[in-house]
């Protein structure tokens, strides 16, 4: 394969995981097929299924086959109904971790 070939490839690939990326943090909910391709600028949603499977075989994405709403970027964290059933001592410890994380990365910085 031609280098811009690859090149082009590795960017819908970003440009589908970044559409996925917004739509779930905007809705709480992961989106659709049709919903990605709204995203990205296009209307016939065959070649982006291409683009999916590549994506989930390539690790990138996982889903349950026949069921909507289940594309998830892989790695990406809980969505906002997963942490719904949380308990408060569970959520406590995520935040005290993001916590430290963040005085971490600020100590790096200065």
């Amino acid at each position: 394969m031609s280098r811009n070939g690859q090149t082009a490839k590795v960017s819908i690939k970003a440009t589908v995981a970044r559409a996925i990326y917004d739509l779930t943090s905007e809705r709480g909910i992961p989106p659709t097929v049709r919903e990605i391709g709204a995203r990205i600028g296009t209307s016939g949603i065959g070649n982006l299924h291409l683009v999916l499977q590549n994506m989930r075989e390539d690790g990138m994405i996982t889903w349950i086959d026949g069921r909507q709403r289940s594309i998830r970027l892989v790695g990406a964290g809980p969505l906002r109904a997963d942490l719904e059933t949380w308990t408060d001592d569970e959520l406590c410890r995520v935040a005290c971790l993001i916590e430290d994380v963040q005085a971490s990365r600020k100590a790096k910085a200065a």
